[in-house]
């Protein structure tokens, strides 16, 4: 994600993402007291985030060891000392921004017009478990299938050209993707569904 990408921006950008939801939170914590919500949703999204940068470096740590290459080739890490050290906090900055924007999703989807959320913070966190379980599945089965597969025509071509290593950790890293994808678009079909079925009920309740 664009806005969490860069060696020397990223902890700025950070420290200044969470300064601004931090003054929105309180903001809204003395307007409206108790009745304020934005920091729970803030503090799922910061949650599930920071679960994403975990599941990120941990991706990369395998794949670094396993393709050296790709990410020196392809993601355009320095080789040399620190090189594991460069590719997994790469592969956390990635995982953070696709939980960061994985978890705001949801949330605005738990959302209804008047603030009110559709669900609680647990029954919330289980549906981004559910997309993080799917994007490390099909992560995992690409990892096992990627032996018997193909790249596509446009990877397989010139600059790029992946020996099998590197061939084998991209399919994991569009396993990790695609998974994500899937799993995100099927919790908010899920909650969409399930606001819609809420409204038809309230609407068939009867009056006084």
């Amino acid at each position: 994600m664009p806005f969490f990408a860069g060696e020397q921006q990223f902890g700025a950008r950070l420290l200044a993402l969470l300064a601004l939801m931090g003054a929105v939170a309180a903001v809204e914590r003395w307007r409206r007291g108790a009745a304020a919500t934005r920091w729970r949703e803030y503090a799922f999204v910061l949650g599930v985030a920071a679960i994403g940068a975990l599941a990120g470096a941990a991706i990369d740590a395998c794949t670094s060891r396993l393709s050296p290459a790709y990410f020196i080739d392809w993601k355009g890490i320095e080789p040399g000392v620190g090189f594991e050290r460069r590719a997994v906090q790469l592969g956390a900055k990635a995982g953070f921004g696709a939980g960061f924007f994985a978890a705001a999703l949801l949330a605005f989807a738990n959302t209804g017009r008047d603030g009110a959320p559709l669900l609680r913070s647990r029954a919330l966190a289980g549906r981004a478990a559910r997309v993080l379980l799917v994007a490390l599945s099909s992560a995992l089965l690409l990892a096992v299938a990627a032996p018997l597969l193909e790249l596509p025509s446009p990877v397989a071509r010139p600059p790029f050209c992946l020996d099998r290593a590197a061939s084998h950790a991209w399919w994991i890293h569009l396993g990790a993707y695609a998974g994500a994808a899937i799993g995100l678009a099927v919790e908010l079909w899920r909650l969409r569904r399930a606001r819609r079925d809420a409204s038809r009920a309230n609407q068939r309740e009867p009056l006084g």
